[in-house]
């Protein structure tokens, strides 16, 4: 009577409740023993597959959804197994027109099911759909079809795959596929995912399902990828991995193992192997302890499940559930294959994800529409790869790093501090065609270090971008030898030449930092003791410190030695007073010149560079800033106007002494200046013999032949100013910071010199654009050497 009403209802509502009947009739648990078929003859499910471990666990999906009781039909197996595509053709041919089977479940391979939906017209006139739970090729599922397929599609595992790649910073990437219908739409679509670079250093390998690749595997450790993806049988994976290893003769190669299909059950042994499936996160990794196994099944009855048998167990109880609800009908014969095939359409076309089920099984679109779960599998342990968690920079690159390390052992370490040691060594040499006296002294400065780590820069930047790119190896220690050249060849290659055969390089640029960073790591040395600077300064004139310039570049090349000259000129330009630019001109000495060597040539007071040696290590000796003592000499000398008389008319004698004209203006406006407005008289004073001193030098002795000063009124003054003569005073002595008395005179002095009160001038001037300048010098026309008037 229920029959009857089924069968007199619209087909739509019919269909509605079929549905609905389908969904109750599969996940819900009923007792087979108290049923009772609806007829004598069993529906008979035809199960075709490959003889093959992976057909095999299909075939035992089937059999655990049939004998967990929970349908109402009896249910009898037809069970065909097949060696060859064609063989698996002519085997579906047979099950469906000799052994009348109401449903096909299988075949487990996509060249099989491709092929036979060539013969869709011979099969729907038997009206017996075609269900397969292993197919990945994105064919069947269409309206009005007899061909379905249940599986997650290979588009989307190879979206997942690739979004693990990208995540792990994996860029370098090689696979090895089947040569089949399967291995073929795997590879295509894997590659189809893929972008920009990765696609550059991607490389692919086919072989034969019977083969085995020797000489695909040869070419990927030739080229050592990152990772190497295996798109082919489950059970082809730990024989291809093992192959790897075994020919794989080089140090330290150990790629990262992936697969689009579930590898649950592959044995790696020691290997780890990032894989896809579609089983649910509850049974593999245990992450939630409220779901419940379908009907009849225990939780540890999957401990040997992978997403073969999970599909398959899934796909016949839809399929049986399909059935039972179109018999509850009253359906049989060509009707009931009908409403079986109808139904399956429905299903796929809109169908909720199912709880009670190994795999949350649902579909939407005509698609499966499980999530693709990444799994990382290594040494037995099994994880959930988070394919939405974010990796900051620190943890990317660490995973960068271990990229590298597993594709080259420890090479890349090798060629980093290679190119560490050689950057370093020609850095060293750019500063030693400038420095005279130890280099080694100069690497443990800032700027030194500096330019080290612009060259270093430079360099790993041009061997990680050659690196990424696939133009060179991380591997190779001679590319990292030819890229630690780089600063030389890079940095002094011509950029252009123009019509006139000038020519503009970047080695000029290079240079003129190469220098600029010699001049700071010599400015770091002396300034910390502002008494030399201040001894050379007081000690000559300007016009003498210039012409040591060009004494001192006598037997350079002329353009080279025009050059420093028009550099010292470019640096006086800083100055804003006589003074200012005589310190200036001491400092520029002190960087070509040790203290020795100044005073061999005049330019420092005698014996300040032996006496200054000869120091009791760890003493530290206060040397007073000349200023100070201008000071106390004008403090003394006020009130004596014939003093001043005297110093003006030995300054106007100095003036008149000079041959230009000019300079004579240019420096008698500077007296003005400086005496112009009112001043106390030891104001006046001291003004007056900062002139002298920077017409005449500094030379208190001066003061006596001249007739300005008796001896016994510079006594105590000279001794001061002659740290050659002075002693050791008992309350000074420490540390010094380097124990160099020499080359890094103790610190109490340049204390001392900081104490000095002087308001003529504040620190000595040290900015970038005093010492980044050019090394273009010229020298001032018309000048002469004031100190030997």
């Amino acid at each position: 009577m229920f029959a009857r009403s089924m069968i007199q209802l619209s087909r739509r509502d019919r269909d509605a409740a079929v549905l609905v009947l389908c969904t109750l009739a599969v996940f819900m648990p009923t007792n087979a023993s108290t049923q009772t078929p609806s007829a004598d003859t069993p529906i008979r499910i035809g199960v075709l597959y490959r003889q093959s471990p992976t057909g095999i666990r299909f075939s035992d999906g089937v059999k655990a959804a049939i004998e967990t009781g929970a349908h109402t039909n009896r249910f009898e197996l037809v069970e065909v197994k097949y060696g060859t595509e064609k063989a698996g053709v002519d085997s579906l041919l047979a099950m469906v027109k000799e052994e009348r089977v109401n449903v096909v479940l299988g075949p487990t391979e996509s060249g099989v099911f491709a092929r036979a939906l060539e013969l869709k017209a011979e099969l729907e006139s038997h009206r017996v759909p075609v269900v397969s739970s292993q197919v990945t090729a994105k064919i069947g599922n269409n309206a009005g079809g007899m061909f379905f397929r249940t599986n997650l599609n290979i588009e989307r595992r190879a979206q997942a795959v690739r979004d693990f790649l990208n995540k792990r910073w994996i860029s370098s990437i090689a696979v090895l596929y089947v040569d089949n219908e399967f291995g073929l739409r795997a590879e295509y679509e894997f590659r189809r995912e893929l972008r920009g670079k990765r696609q550059s250093n991607y490389i692919s390998f086919s072989y034969a399902p019977e083969e085995r690749p020797r000489f695909q595997i040869e070419q990927i450790l030739q080229q050592r990828p990152a990772a190497v993806g295996i798109f082919g049988e489950r059970e082809q994976i730990s024989e291809i991995v093992e192959q790897i290893r075994s020919m794989n003769e080089g140090p330290g190669y150990h790629p990262v193992y992936f697969t689009v299909i579930d590898a649950r059950l592959v044995d790696l042994d020691h290997d780890e192997i990032f894989y896809v499936s579609v089983m649910r996160p509850e049974i593999l990794v245990g992450e939630s302890t409220d779901w419940t196994p379908p009907p009849g099944f225990e939780a540890n009855d999957f401990e040997h499940y992978d997403d073969v048998n999970a599909l398959a167990f899934d796909t016949t109880n839809i399929v049986c559930g399909i059935l039972d609800a179109c018999i509850a009908t009253g359906l049989s014969g060509t009707k009931l294959q009908e409403c079986l095939r109808h139904d399956l359409e429905a299903l796929i076309g809109g169908f909720p994800p199912q709880e009670a089920s190994l795999t949350g099984i649902g579909f939407g679109n005509r698609e499966n529409t499980t999530p693709a779960n990444v799994y990382h599998r290594r040494h037995g342990e099994l994880t959930r790869v988070d394919l939405s968690s974010y990796f900051g920079p620190v943890t990317s690159l660490a995973m960068k790093l271990k990229m590298l390390s597993r594709r080259y052992g420890y090479t890349p370490w090798i060629n980093a501090v290679l190119i560490v040691v050689l950057v370093s060594i020609f850095s060293v040499l750019d500063i030693k065609k400038y420095w005279e006296s130890s280099v080694w002294r100069a690497v443990s400065r800032g700027p030194f270090v500096g330019l080290l780590g612009m060259n270093l820069a430079i360099v790993l930047g041009v061997y990680v971008f050659m690196a990424e790119n696939g133009q060179l190896s991380y591997g190779s220690i001679l590319a990292a030898v030819v890229v630690a050249l780089t600063p030389s060849a890079l940095l002094r290659t011509t950029l252009f030449d123009s019509s006139h055969g000038r020519a503009m390089s970047l080695g000029q640029l290079y240079d003129q930092y190469v220098f600029w960073t010699y001049e700071r790591i010599a400015i770091s040395k002396y300034l910390r003791d502002q008494r030399w600077v201040n001894l050379v300064a007081y000690h000559n004139s300007q016009d003498g410190m210039q012409s040591a310039f060009v004494e001192m570049y006598q037997d350079t090349p002329t353009d080279q030695r025009v050059r420093m000259l028009a550099r010292v000129e470019a640096k006086l330009k800083d100055g804003e007073s006589w003074l200012d630019r005589r310190k200036i001109l001491a400092r520029m000495l002190l960087l070509k010149f040790s203290l020795k060597a100044l005073e061999e040539r005049g330019l420092a007071p005698t014996g300040v560079a032996e006496n200054f040696t000869n120091v009791k290590k760890g003493t530290k000796i206060t040397i007073r800033d000349p200023e100070a003592v201008i000071r106390d000499l004008a403090r003394i000398c006020v009130g004596q106007d014939d003093v001043a008389d005297r110093l003006d008319d030995k300054i106007d004698e100095i003036l008149d002494k000079l041959r230009s004209k000019d300079r004579r203006a240019e420096l008698k406006a500077a007296q003005a200046e400086q005496l112009k407005g009112v001043m106390p008289p030891q104001g006046i004073l001291r003004q007056t013999f900062i002139f002298y001193f920077l017409l005449g030098g500094y030379d208190l002795e001066r003061l006596i032949t001249d007739g300005i000063l008796d001896y016994d009124q510079l006594a105590p003054l000279r001794d001061d100013l002659h740290p050659g003569d002075a002693s050791p005073n008992d309350d000074d002595i420490g540390e010094s910071e380097t124990g160099d008395p020499e080359t890094e005179p103790a610190t109490t002095g340049t204390v001392a010199l900081a104490e000095s009160g002087s308001d003529l001038e504040g620190p000595p001037r040290a900015s970038s654009e005093e010492n980044s300048g050019s090394k273009v010098l010229q020298a001032e026309a018309g000048g002469e050497k004031a100190k030997g008037d």
